[in-house]
């Protein structure tokens, strides 16, 4: 393993410090010369190969369709812009993202500083429409069967109904989410 270390790292070290250190740099130098001529020229492919514990893993074509990347789009025109406007409801729904996403950024560090009722109650209505819009798209990615979404989105929206609900109660029969946060950081 050192000899192939020597032999595929070496030489380019060797390089980068050629200009500035010469007597380090004529020292490796010699050292991969040296590492070079204990392999045969031909046995050095394979010996790189077989060095390697991802041998298997090691110069494979990647396996993929014509149809599979003919309908990608290219990664330089990928796009986490807002839909058009002519999807109406699509455009709309990404905007409440963003607002409940932003006044999340306003909301938390509000808290910090300034606890007050109205700001665990935009913590106790916020959050939850958070994590929904996450898990959402969760349950849109990687449930499938038409059944199995229908029951996953209905269990979504009762979670998040029952955890605003929660939060709602324990801020106003309780201390409060920040006090609680701060109470806990405090042990």
């Amino acid at each position: 393993m050192s000899s192939l270390f020597a032999r595929l790292a070496l030489p380019r070290a060797s390089s980068l410090i050629l200009a500035s250190r010469p007597v380090a740099a004529r020292a490796l130098c010699s050292a991969a010369s040296i590492a070079q001529a204990r392999l045969p020229a031909a046995a050095a492919p394979a010996a790189a190969r077989a060095a390697s514990p991802f041998s298997s893993m090691m110069l494979r074509a990647p396996v993929t369709s014509a149809a599979h990347t003919q309908a990608r789009t290219p990664v330089a025109f990928a796009s986490t812009s807002a839909p058009a406007a002519s999807h109406g409801k699509e455009s709309s729904h990404w905007k409440f993202e963003r607002v409940v996403a932003i006044g999340l950024l306003v909301a938390i560090p509000t808290a910090a500083v300034y606890p007050h009722i109205a700001v665990d109650m935009a913590l106790a209505l916020l959050l939850p429409i958070h994590g929904h819009f996450g898990l959402h798209q969760l349950i849109t990615d990687y449930v499938h069967p038409k059944p199995a979404i229908f029951l996953a989105n209905n269990a979504l929206r009762i979670l998040t109904l029952a955890t605003a609900a929660s939060l709602i109660y324990f801020n106003l029969s309780d201390v409060g989410i920040t006090h609680a946060v701060k109470a806990l950081w405090s042990l």
